[in-house]
């Protein structure tokens, strides 16, 4: 009896093992494909993307939503938009955009096939956009087990607000013409 128990608990210990580092690998291997992907993209634009800690997160949780509420859309069945998952972050967006892919699990084919399609190539190419987010799931819709790759592109508010804004400067010798042709419109009229 003692023997069956040290074997029962050796196996529960692997079990929780390898679940522990199937989860490890799984997200190494999600940061990894971000990199390949955004590796991939970059250099069809002219400003480059960065990767977006908050984007990453939104990401992931719509992959993740996609797959344990088993639907495949913008719209979650709920009929809640893409733009839900940017707030539960707190991503505060002044442009945005995203692109879906299921079954595909090499990052060059990914691009190519997004790049082909005429609404994912204006996400990637908008230069409107600055960051990027990927986020991966793996599991079942339906009756298959599958890879969902969800990509958000945005530009934050803040950036725009903090941008910096040349003042145009009118040069002295200018400036004092202007002022005393000012002066004299003002006592002519």
């Amino acid at each position: 009896m003692k023997i069956i128990l040290s074997i029962l608990f050796i196996f529960v210990f692997i079990i929780i093992i390898f679940s522990f580092l199937d989860f490890k690998i799984n997200k190494f291997l999600a940061n990894l494909t971000q990199q390949l992907i955004v590796q991939e993209v970059n250099p069809l634009r002219e400003k480059k993307l960065k990767i977006n800690e908050k984007l990453t997160r939104a990401a992931q949780l719509k992959a993740e939503d996609i797959i344990a509420r088993n639907y495949f859309d913008h719209t979650g069945p709920d009929g809640e938009p893409p733009w839900v998952w940017l707030d539960k972050v707190d991503y505060d967006y002044a442009a945005a955009g995203e692109n879906l892919a299921i079954d595909v699990n090499d990052p060059k084919v990914l691009i190519d096939a997004w790049i082909n399609s005429p609404s994912h190539a204006k996400n990637i190419l908008n230069e409107n956009f600055i960051d990027v987010g990927i986020g991966i799931a793996k599991g079942r819709i339906g009756d298959r087990k599958t890879i969902v790759v969800v990509m958000f592109l945005a530009r934050e508010k803040a950036f725009e607000e903090n941008a910096v804004i040349k003042p145009f400067i009118i040069p002295r010798p200018l400036s004092l013409f202007l002022l005393r042709l000012l002066t004299w419109f003002s006592r002519v009229f």
